[in-house]
This record gives C-alpha cells, structure tokens and sequence, in this order.
C-alpha cells in the first residue's frame, strides 16, 4: 500500500479547504495565519507538494502539521482525515515536479516561464527554464 503522505502529494490545494482551512490562508504572500491568528505572518509554500508553510509565530512545518495545529489532531487523527478524501493512487510525478520547479523560479526572478530546456547527462536529466528574457534577448 501506498503511504498516505505520497498519496496526498500535490494535492494540499484541494484536500486542506475540505477540511475546513480557507483557500485565503493558501497563498505564496505572507497573510493571516490559520493557526495563531496573527496578520502577516503566515506563507504557504508548498515547493514540493508537502504543503509546506512558514509562519513566523507557528514555525514551518508541512500540511499534516499544519492540520494538527490548526484542530489540535492527533498524527494518526490527520492521516486518517487526509486517507479519507485522497484517492489510492498517488498523483505526483516527474511532470508534477518541473511545474513546481518553473512556478517557483517564475515567482522568485518575477518573469514569466514560458517553457523549459531539458539536458540530458548521463546521470539524469536537467531542467533549465527559458523565460521571455533569455529567448528574445531584452
């Protein structure tokens, strides 16, 4: 059986406000925390699918940490309440990780991605993107 946290992958956006955290508290800005209530604290970062988050009172922590501090659950509590509205197949893949990845490039240079570069080496492949800047040289 596929572990609960793999399965819940990718999918923090959708399961969390069906477990009652407003989709307000879901963005990259900083904002009101869901947990302490405080203004401008709070960031959802969710980089790699784990729902990760940073709160400046509240610490980091991913989307089943921010469940139990939210509702006072215990871990097995979260991961029950998360099993029950993921499917039994996970939904993140390689594909999933280079949207990450361009997302989050995209929001830290402040251009626009519009398609990525992909090198392959003999260990793997690379993932470069190529924003509007590099592609038409201004």
């Amino acid at each position: 059986m596929i572990d609960i946290a793999d399965r819940a992958r990718g999918r923090w956006f959708e399961v969390l406000p069906l477990l009652g955290i407003d989709r307000e508290y879901l963005r990259r800005t900083p904002g009101p925390c869901p947990i302490c209530g405080g203004r401008d604290r709070f960031r959802w970062l969710d980089d790699i699918g784990f729902g990760n988050y940073a709160c400046r009172q509240c610490g980091p922590g991913d989307g089943f940490i921010l469940l139990r501090k939210k509702y006072g659950w215990s871990a097995d509590e979260a991961r029950s309440n998360v099993d029950d509205l993921v499917g039994s197949e996970p939904v993140w893949s390689e594909r999933h990780a280079i949207a990450y990845r361009l997302r989050d490039y995209s929001n830290r240079m402040g251009r626009v991605v519009l398609s990525i570069r992909v090198e392959d080496h003999k260990r793997g492949f690379f993932v470069t993107p190529v924003d509007w800047h590099e592609k038409w040289g201004r």
